[in-house]
């Protein structure tokens, strides 16, 4: 059965950790997973790419770029796969990792550098849900680019046996400001899925897959 629960919106009892903070709560969860051909090992997708219902999201070349690399995704979509998921949950149970950041990538040329930053443990609600950051980072491009950041975004766990299960927000009006360090406050889901539902029906091949979508 898919996931029905709105894992992941904060309420007014939602305590940010180390100086995170919400912005408004203007996501929504996104339902289903539409399926795209297999990426030939690229973590940036084409937004015009067609759907292809037979392809299986498993066809993703794991994620071999370190967090510390930058990709450029002309079309503002990011496919990252979280692989070796045990492991890393280990890492950051034992407090070895805060949490496990994906590559830095622009969202497009020239465009914006961001980053999500997985809490596999969790934040609040450690053992429980995992939470999701959403991270701006000062580029190379800042001062070509608008400010503030106001392009409509969503980040989705991927359902990677296309059983339709999907997790995901979209943030409507993100209004991120120009970063004066090395990057903003990030944009934060303490509760963006329960560890049961991700372990249960999201975990595949001890792998996750993420999808960050920037509207141009």
């Amino acid at each position: 059965a898919a996931l029905s629960r709105l894992e992941g919106m904060p309420s007014p009892t939602d305590q940010p950790q180390q100086g995170a903070s919400y912005l408004p709560a203007l996501q929504q969860p996104i339902g289903g997973g539409q399926m795209y051909p297999e990426l030939q090992g690229s973590l940036c997708a084409a937004v015009n790419m067609p759907s292809a219902p037979e392809a299986s999201l498993a066809s993703l070349a794991p994620s071999v770029v370190g967090s510390d690399q930058e990709l450029v995704c002309p079309d503002g979509i990011l496919n990252w796969r979280l692989s070796d998921y045990g492991r890393a949950k280990r890492k950051e149970r034992h407090g070895q990792h805060r949490y496990t950041a994906g590559p830095r990538f622009y969202t497009a040329e020239p465009g914006y550098l961001m980053q999500l930053r997985v809490h596999l443990h969790g934040l609040g609600h450690k053992g429980k849900f995992v939470a999701v950051q959403l991270v701006l980072h000062r580029g190379r491009h800042d001062n070509q680019l608008p400010w503030p950041f106001r392009h409509r975004l969503s980040v989705t766990l991927m359902d990677q046996t296309g059983g339709g299960r999907s997790v995901g927000y979209t943030i409507h009006d993100p209004c991120f400001l120009r970063p004066q360090g090395d990057h903003t406050t990030p944009y934060v889901w303490q509760e963006f899925v329960s560890q049961r539902d991700l372990e249960d029906q999201l975990l595949f091949q001890d792998s996750l897959l993420f999808r960050v979508v920037v509207e141009p």
